[in-house]
């Protein structure tokens, strides 16, 4: 099985979830920097959390 974010040119790469501000940080392995994701959580009835993704931008 292929990562997940294969098809986005990060096969090797590190995900980790900044749980206070909900901000999804991808190091990425091939530009050697943090690529930020920022993410709104909404959190649904049945208990699980919806995300949507708002933009992408490099540090």
């Amino acid at each position: 099985m292929s990562h997940p974010l294969a098809h986005f040119g990060f096969e090797n790469s590190t995900l980790a979830l900044e749980t206070r501000t909900n901000q999804l940080c991808l190091l990425s392995e091939i530009h050697r920097r943090w690529l930020y994701l920022d993410f709104i959580v909404k959190k649904k009835s049945n208990g699980l959390a919806e995300i949507l993704r708002r933009r992408v931008y490099g540090v």
